[in-house]
């Protein structure tokens, strides 16, 4: 493979002047298809690698906002996060759905199942 002396400014180096002939990325970007992006998110359920510079997928089905490979910041519409691992349409026994962030939050110890953190008697 030839590398190329003048590259896009993006580029670190690359095998060609385009902006889609890039093989790894500058400062502040990350590689998917041999282009230099600034956010992953904007081209998919992606996250940015900062160890390796590259915009990985998300292995978490049902996310929207991926911050890791195996963390969920935000789950897709009607799907509630549970403790960032998960995006699930009900959640588990001791958790409740938390309509307005959309989580699946604990309920309180004394419960089985609730509807809100809150003990009542």
């Amino acid at each position: 493979m030839k590398l190329y002396k003048y590259c896009h400014a993006d580029c670190g180096p690359c095998n060609g002047r385009g902006d889609d002939n890039c093989i790894s990325c500058n400062e502040g970007k990350f590689l998917y298809n041999n282009q230099c992006v600034s956010d992953c998110q904007t081209v998919g359920n992606l996250f940015g690698d900062p160890v390796t510079r590259q915009c990985i997928k998300c292995n978490i089905k049902e996310c929207k906002d991926c911050s890791g490979e195996n963390l969920c910041g935000t789950c897709n519409d009607n799907f509630y996060n549970h403790k960032q691992k998960e995006c699930l349409t009900n959640c588990p026994d001791n958790y409740f759905k938390n309509t307005n962030k959309m989580t699946c939050d604990d309920c309180h110890e004394s419960c089985g199942t609730c509807s809100s953190a809150a003990k009542t008697a």
